[in-house]
């Protein structure tokens, strides 16, 4: 069945199935993901609102079973809001993310550090545009937790490392701490080398947003 189709039948409470706030906010985000992709902007940052709004009631209920769900969400209400030019907004939604995000990584690291870092860089990103010296805290405890799961699996980090690199440059220049800022920028050049020649794809990820929206 088409996601449209079963985004309005959750709503029309229609549906079988048993956890009706939860399936709609599924069903939701993957509507979301659908729109970006075709480059309906402002249906997907429509849609991502209304599965913020509807993981925000599950996860006051039950932050345990739904805290992560909610972390999707606002992943993807971020982009959004960042790919329609409404920094601001796009700014206090990835710290909301930030803030979930390191709560689930506290409770299991191993689980959940990846995406914090993840979540860390996005919002050095969107500080980056207008108040870098601010990006400089998110970006380097980004490529802080970054390095440890690049040594992990470097194929698998080179492009994010070279990207949180990148940001924590930026940061670094604005604070006049240039010799750190000449040692990030050549450390993200060897990071972005080594990922073009496995994944060239990952170079043109500017914003990170889920990949799996399942909830």
């Amino acid at each position: 069945m088409p996601t449209e189709k079963v985004v309005a039948t959750v709503i029309a409470g229609t549906t079988s199935v048993p956890d009706t706030a939860a399936a709609l906010a599924a069903a939701l985000l993957t509507l979301c993901a659908q729109r970006s992709a075709e480059g309906m902007r402002a249906e997907a940052l429509a849609v991502s609102e209304k599965a913020v709004e509807s993981m925000r009631a599950l996860a006051r209920a039950d932050p345990t079973a739904h805290d992560e769900g909610l972390a999707h969400a606002l992943m993807a209400l971020g982009a959004d809001l960042a790919g329609a030019g409404q920094l601001p907004e796009a700014t206090d939604t990835t710290a909301e993310f930030v803030t979930v995000r390191r709560g689930l990584s506290r409770d299991n690291p191993a689980a959940h550090s990846a995406e914090l870092s993840q979540s860390l860089s996005n919002l050095a990103l969107l500080l980056d545009a207008d108040r870098p010296a601010q990006a400089l805290p998110a970006a380097a405890e980004a490529v802080l937790l970054l390095k440890h799961h690049h040594a992990e699996a470097p194929e698998l980090r080179r492009a994010g490392l070279g990207r949180c690199l990148s940001i924590l440059a930026v940061g670094l220049d604005a604070t006049g701490r240039r010799p750190e800022r000449l040692a990030a920028v050549v450390d993200a050049v060897r990071q972005y080398e080594a990922a073009c020649k496995t994944d060239a794809a990952a170079l043109r990820r500017p914003f990170d947003r889920p990949r799996n929206p399942a909830l």
